[in-house]
């Protein structure tokens, strides 16, 4: 009894000094087996789910056999023992009917073992037993020694209350270090990654799992993505998203709350990950990630193996770390999509400072779809401008070419979803494009899967729009839009201002165009100089790839080409009928023509020389003068041309100053004609004169003819001007008209003149004077007939002028008068040889001639023969 009672005093003892149930267990096991002289002790504890007894710790011959044996409550002896609260001895094994084999153990009739089990109760709960065995041979147990074992019981269950308390406490005080580390440690980082990664680690440490993972949710794609795994199989869970409602851990997160699954084999729900294999003892815990209800994300940890099951405490301590989790994902979801959204910032106010950077239109075009980029990625987009109820495609990026596209239209209002765009201001999203407009199934816009329409809006204005795609399926979202208006908003200025610099700049060109037009037409009279001028201006301002100008033909009722620019060499056809041709419709319509597509033209095909020359719009103007078609204004273009109301304004323009510079070459070519007509007129009058007046005087017949000519070829000589010896040739013809004052007698006399009829002759250049200075036309051949008798010495009359006194006109005809006088018969006296006659006027150079002109005049008659 005494060593009893000293084995029962070191089992308390044990309990008292030991915190971990299992040393405690094992420690009083073999005392027991020692103090009850047993062949094997055994202690079973009930399990979770209060049905289950399994052996937790053993001593004896078959330990290893007797270890993790589970049975049911009210199943065989110790089942029952459990179940009845009361504790029994039976003295022969293989006589009772309750008896359940622990498989390893002999079923030898030599080996007949008794048996004696003995409750755990706590708080008057049966939490277990205590079982020890003995050969019949060594004796059967005594009522004394099952008093000792009820005793033994009772201090079991203190040791189990004790040391579970103590986990307990150590264990929740662990969890919640663990946790406030958590918070810590994942408060003081906001990036996401790294916080996932922190959890993830936590999970696996503290809930001693072979795996963890930390899901994220994408509810508008129903999955869960882990975005951190640790552990066995790591990368195929990162690699293999889930689906809500799919899986054990997929209908977690559509249940939302936590679950232990202690045999996943045994699931219907069970699936298995890509990338990993089946465990038939595998053995999961899932909690999802509740933020104010709404699902963030799941925390998930697994354990293969017996005996790793989890508990529910560890469901607690997985569902506490789930609420630190979700509160660092919102945090540093928060702060990522601050972050996101600075960067954002940041790119447009880049972006936009490069596109703000030009004021030239068509580069500003190219800058915004090139910053585009930057701050949302598509595949191709375009800037689409509204210009006279269509939305034109003005620039381009992402297409395979541009050409197909630029240029092509889009009516306003429309069956196309553009028109939603302008109409209501607001962006569209289509996201899966061939379900709503055919134009999404045909080229060039057959790879748009998603569409996103952005208007561009300046002061209040629409002006545009953006056209940003997708080859993907549902590709934008809402965050999309954002970002593309406010982008667009700051695009639509830059364009607007581009617009406006560019429309300043236009009119600055064009105005100083028009200028040099006015100029070329105000310092021109030549038609072809003028109009290539004007062609010039005009092809560079109205960015024309070439351009024509054909005149209208009054005699032949033809229009005629008469300039042309940027043609390539093709045959361009020089003459239209009025009715006939592109121009000759103008012409005959008066009014002007605006063909977008000329491949569209009925006549297309036999205009060969259209399709040579790669001509694909064309733009004509009539040319109006007074109300009369004067020609036509051709502008061709390479490229689809779209013109605005400044474009035609200023073709219009051109036009008016194409017709004023053919109406004034034609007013110039008529008057030209007039005057040509009115000065022979005059010419054959004057000679007519000329003539009548040799009439009186028959020996001067054929002298005016003479000097006419030879003093016009020494006027020449001297370099003087078309203009001056016009008035030189008509003077010399009127040179004697005075001698119409002069009586016949006088005149015809063939003996000297007395001094009286000399007076009457010598004022025959005062007679010229008085008839001639009276008609404005003849004043500038005035000086011929009224100074050819002045001599260089001033003795002449009827002034006595000398030197450069006397008109220029007069001393050039002086010499050839008196020339053609000495060789030609007089009344007076006879012909002169033209050797006297040289030496004459070599006599009276210096003193009746100009010395100067004298000389030139000689020079001229040595090279006559």
């Amino acid at each position: 009894r005494a060593k009893i009672i000293e084995a029962l005093a070191e089992i308390a003892n044990v309990i008292a000094t030991t915190r971990e149930i299992s040393v405690a267990l094992d420690e009083i096991a073999q005392r027991s087996l020692n103090l009850l002289n047993a062949r094997n002790i055994a202690i079973y504890l009930l399990q979770d789910d209060d049905e289950t007894l399994k052996i937790v710790t053993a001593k004896g011959s078959y330990q290893s056999k007797l270890l993790f044996h589970a049975i049911r409550v009210g199943e065989g002896i110790t089942g029952n023992v459990v179940e009845t609260g009361k504790a029994e001895i039976v003295t022969n094994m293989l006589e009772n009917p309750r008896r359940i084999r622990v498989p390893g153990t002999p079923e030898k009739d030599s080996e007949v073992e008794t048996m004696m089990s003995a409750p755990l109760i706590l708080r008057e709960k049966p939490i277990g037993a205590i079982n020890a065995w003995r050969l019949r041979a060594n004796g059967l147990f005594s009522d004394t020694e099952l008093n000792y074992l009820v005793g033994i019981a009772h201090q079991v269950s203190v040791a189990i209350e004790s040391g579970r308390m103590y986990e307990e406490i150590t264990r929740r005080a662990r969890e919640t270090a663990a946790i406030a580390e958590v918070g810590r440690e994942i408060s003081s980082t906001l990036q996401l990654n790294a916080v996932l990664e922190r959890i993830a680690s936590y999970a696996k440490d503290l809930l001693q799992a072979e795996t963890s993972a930390v899901y994220l949710a994408d509810l508008d794609a129903n999955q869960l993505q882990a975005n951190a795994a640790l552990g066995t199989d790591a990368e195929a869970i990162k690699n293999d998203p889930l689906q809500i409602g799919k899986g054990i851990l997929g209908n977690i997160a559509l249940q939302k709350f936590g679950e232990i699954v202690n045999d996943t084999a045994a699931d219907p729900r069970a699936i298995t990950i890509k990338g990993t294999g089946e465990n038939p003892s595998e053995h999961i815990m899932g909690v999802p990630v509740l933020l104010k209800g709404k699902l963030t994300g799941l925390l998930a940890v697994w354990r293969v193996g017996q005996g790793q099951d989890y508990k529910a405490t560890d469901l607690e301590f997985l569902s506490g770390l789930a609420q630190q989790a979700a509160i660092a994902i919102e945090n540093a979801r928060l702060y990522q999509s601050e972050q996101q959204r600075r960067q954002e910032a940041e790119t447009l106010r880049e972006a936009t400072a490069v596109v703000a950077t030009t004021l030239e239109h068509e580069r500003a075009i190219e800058l915004i779809l090139e910053q585009l980029e930057r701050v949302l990625k598509y595949d191709s987009a375009s800037v689409q401008l509204l210009r006279d109820g269509y939305l034109e495609i003005v620039g381009g990026r992402g297409w395979e070419s541009n050409s197909p596209i630029l240029g092509l239209q889009f009516p306003v209002p429309g069956d196309n979803p553009n028109t939603a765009v302008i109409q209501k201001q607001h962006p569209v999203i289509l996201n899966t494009t061939s379900k709503f407009f055919d134009t999404f199934r045909r080229e060039p816009h057959s790879h748009i899967r998603s569409w996103l329409g952005v208007p561009l809006i300046a002061h209040g204005r629409v002006i545009g729009m953006l056209s940003i795609d997708s080859t993907e399926e549902e590709y934008f979202n809402e965050e999309h839009v954002r970002l593309a208006t406010a982008y667009a908003n700051q695009a639509a200025i830059a364009i607007d201002n581009a617009q406006l610099h560019e429309k300043s700049e236009s009119q600055i060109r064009r105005l100083t165009a028009l200028r040099d037009v006015d100029n070329a037409i105000a310092s021109s009279l030549d038609l072809r100089v003028t109009l290539n001028i004007l062609m010039d201006n005009a092809t560079s301002q109205l960015r024309a790839d070439a351009m024509s100008v054909l005149v209208y033909n009054n005699n032949l009722q033809v229009l005629e080409t008469v300039a042309l620019l940027g043609f390539q060499g093709g045959p361009v056809r020089r003459q239209f009928r009025i009715g006939d041709g592109l121009a000759g419709r103008i012409a005959l319509t008066r009014q002007p023509l605006q063909i977008k597509k000329l491949q569209q033209m009925p006549e297309y095909p036999r205009l060969a020389w259209l399709a040579e020359e790669k001509f694909t719009s064309y733009i004509g103007y009539p040319l109006i003068g007074k109300g009369q078609v004067k020609g036509v204004l051709e502008a061709y273009f390479r490229s689809p041309f779209s013109p605005d109301t400044d474009w035609l304004e200023f073709m219009q323009t051109m036009a008016g100053q194409a017709a004023i510079a053919i109406d004034n070459a034609q007013l110039f070519e008529n008057l030209q004609r007039s005057n040509q007509e009115l000065s022979l007129a005059y010419d054959t009058t004057l000679e007519g004169w000329g003539k009548a007046l040799e009439l009186r005087d028959k020996e001067t017949q054929g002298h005016t003819r003479r000097v006419a000519e030879l003093t016009v070829r020494l006027a020449r000589r001297m370099n003087i001007s078309d203009y001056e010896i016009t008035h030189i040739h008509r003077g010399v013809l009127l040179h004697d008209i005075g001698k119409m004052g002069v009586p016949d007698h006088i005149l015809r006399k063939t003996g000297p003149l007395d001094e009286s009829e000399w007076d009457q002759m010598r004022r025959h250049p005062q007679y010229a004077y008085d008839l001639l200075f009276p008609i404005a036309y003849l004043r500038p051949a005035l000086d011929i007939p009224y100074c050819h008798h002045e001599k260089w010495d001033g003795t002449g009359y009827p002034r006595g002028l000398k030197g450069e006194e006397i008109p220029l006109a007069a001393r050039i005809f002086a010499i050839v008068d008196v020339w053609d006088a000495l060789l030609s018969d007089r009344p007076y006296r006879k012909t002169w040889s033209k050797k006297d006659t040289i030496e004459y006027i070599k006599e009276e150079s210096g003193q009746r001639f100009d010395p100067k002109i004298a000389k030139i005049f000689l020079e001229l008659i040595s090279e006559t023969k």
